[in-house]
C-alpha cells in the first residue's frame, strides 16, 4: 500500500478529540447501567437472565445488526454528519431511558441508545484514514480506543459519585435514573460541536457500483481475497464475548459476592479501569506504529500476543480469594484489554479498499456485537438455570474464550 507523504497528511488533532470525547460518553452511557444494576433489577423485578437479555440481545446484538446498514451510509454519504446525529439519537434515547416506567420500555430505549451508537466508530476510524500514512492512521485509531477506558472509568466512578449524592438527596430507589439522565446529557451538546467545528472533505465517496452492491457481499468478497480476515474476526469476535460478559457483570459479582455497596465498587474499579485502561492503551499507541509501517501481519501478532496474555486473568479475576485480589486481576485485565481494543481495528483499517472500509469495520463489530451478546446471556442462563455463582459463571465463559481466541488470531498472523 502506498502511503501519503507525510507533507500531504490532514491534521488530526481536532478531529480525534471530538470523536474521542463523543467516544467516551457513548461508553460512559452503556457501562454506567452495569453499575446500576441492583436497583434497576429491583426496581423492575427482573431476574439474571433479563438482565443479560438487557445488555446482550438489548444492546449488544442491536448494536451489531445496525452497524453495517449505518455503515452503508457512512460509505456514501457525510461522516461528520451522520457521526453527529448518531451522538444526538442515543443521547436522547438515553435519557429517555432514565423515564422508563415498565421493563419493556426500558429495553425498547436501550435499544435505540444501540442502534445509534453503532454509527460512531465507523465514522470516526474511516475519517482517520483519509490522507494519511498507515502509521499517522493506526496511531490515530488507537489514541482513539483511549475512549472507551476513560468511559467506563466515568461510568463507575462518576456514576458512583452521583449515585450516592441523589441517594443524600432523598431520591432513595429512583437514584439510578438521575444518574443515567446527567450521564447522557452532554451527548447533545457534542453533536452539535461535530457538525459545527468538522467537515468530511470531498472525492472520498465510494463508487457507484460499489456504493450500491450489498454491504454483505462486498464483505464475502474481502474474505475470499483476504484469507486472514476469517480466523481474524472470529479471533476478535471470542474477545468480545469474554470481555463483554465480564464488563457487564463485574460490579454485580463483587457486590454479590464480598457484600460491597454499588457506591464502594464504582469508586474502586473506575479509577482502576480507566487508569489501567489508558496505561494500556498508550503503549499500544507506541508500539503500533512501526508495526504497521511494516504491514498488516505485525500488527495482526501483538495483537495475539495481547490476547495469549488475557488468558490466565480471564480465568483468575472472577474466582479470586478476595476482593482485593479481583481488583488487583481487575487492573491487570484493564490493562491488556485496553491494549487489545486500541489494536484489534487496525488491521482491517489497513487492510480494506476504502470505498467499503466503514463496511469492513462495521462488519468486523458486527460479528464482536453477535459474540459479547451471546457472552452476557450465558452468564445470566448460566446463574439462573444451572445454579452456578456469578464468578464460576464469568470464569467458564471467559477462559476458553480468551484461549481459543488467542489461536484463532495466531492463525490469522501467518495468513497476512
Amino acid at each position: 500500500m502506498t502511503e501519503p507523504a507525510a507533507e500531504q497528511e490532514r491534521p488530526i488533532g481536532v478531529p480525534l478529540l471530538l470523536f474521542g470525547l463523543c467516544f467516551v460518553f457513548s461508553y460512559a452511557d452503556r457501562y454506567v447501567l452495569s453499575l446500576l444494576l441492583p436497583a434497576v433489577q429491583r426496581s423492575f423485578a427482573i431476574s439474571d437472565t433479563g438482565v443479560g437479555l438487557l445488555q446482550g440481545a438489548g444492546f449488544a446484538l442491536v448494536y451489531a445488526l445496525m452497524g453495517l446498514p449505518v455503515a452503508r451510509l457512512i460509505d456514501r454519504g457525510n461522516r461528520v454528519r451522520i457521526a453527529a446525529a448518531c451522538v444526538a439519537i442515543w443521547s436522547i434515547a438515553s435519557m429517555l431511558s432514565a423515564a422508563a416506567g415498565s421493563f419493556a420500555i426500558l429495553a425498547l430505549c436501550r435499544m435505540g441508545v444501540a442502534a445509534a451508537e453503532a454509527g460512531l466508530p465507523p465514522a470516526a476510524i474511516s475519517y482517520f484514514r483519509d490522507g494519511r500514512s498507515n502509521a499517522a492512521a493506526a496511531r490515530a485509531s488507537s489514541l482513539f480506543m483511549l475512549a472507551p477506558f476513560a468511559g467506563v472509568g466515568l461510568a463507575l466512578f462518576g456514576g458512583a459519585a452521583l449515585l450516592a449524592l441523589f441517594r443524600g438527596m432523598g431520591a432513595g430507589e429512583d437514584a439510578w435514573r438521575w444518574v443515567l439522565l446527567l450521564i447522557s446529557a452532554p451527548g447533545l451538546l457534542l453533536a452539535g460541536l461535530l457538525v459545527v467545528i468538522l467537515s468530511d472533505p470531498p472525492g472520498r465517496r465510494a463508487t457507484s457500483g460499489q456504493a450500491e452492491a450489498p454491504s454483505l457481499r462486498l464483505i464475502g468478497t474481502l474474505f475470499a481475497e483476504q484469507k486472514a480476515m476469517a480466523p481474524y474476526f472470529l479471533g476478535a469476535s471470542l474477545f468480545a464475548l469474554f470481555n463483554n460478559a465480564l464488563m457487564a457483570w463485574y460490579p454485580s459479582y463483587l457486590v454479590r459476592s464480598f457484600g460491597r455497596d454499588p457506591s464502594l465498587v464504582g469508586r474502586v474499579t473506575g479509577p482502576a479501569y480507566m487508569i489501567a485502561g489508558i496505561a494500556g492503551a498508550l503503549l499500544a499507541v507506541a508500539l503500533v506504529g512501526s508495526r504497521a509501517r511494516r504491514g498488516v501481519g505485525p500488527v495482526a501478532g501483538l495483537t495475539a500476543l495481547v490476547l495469549a496474555l488475557l488468558v490466565p486473568v480471564a480465568g483468575a479475576i472472577t474466582m479470586a480469594p478476595s476482593f482485593d485480589v479481583s481488583i488487583g486481576c481487575y487492573v491487570l485485565f484493564a490493562f491488556l484489554s485496553a491494549m487489545f481494543a486500541s489494536l484489534f481495528i487496525v488491521p482491517v483499517q489497513l487492510s480494506a479498499p476504502p470505498a467499503i472500509q466503514a463496511r469492513s469495520i462495521a462488519a468486523l463489530l458486527l460479528c464482536c456485537g453477535l459474540s459479547a451478546s451471546v457472552g452476557t446471556l450465558l452468564v445470566g442462563l448460566l446463574t439462573d438455570h444451572l445454579g452456578l455463582g456469578l464468578g464460576r459463571a464469568i470464569a467458564v465463559i471467559s477462559l476458553p474464550a480468551a484461549a481459543l481466541g488467542t489461536v484463532a488470531l495466531l492463525i490469522a498472523r501467518r495468513r497476512f
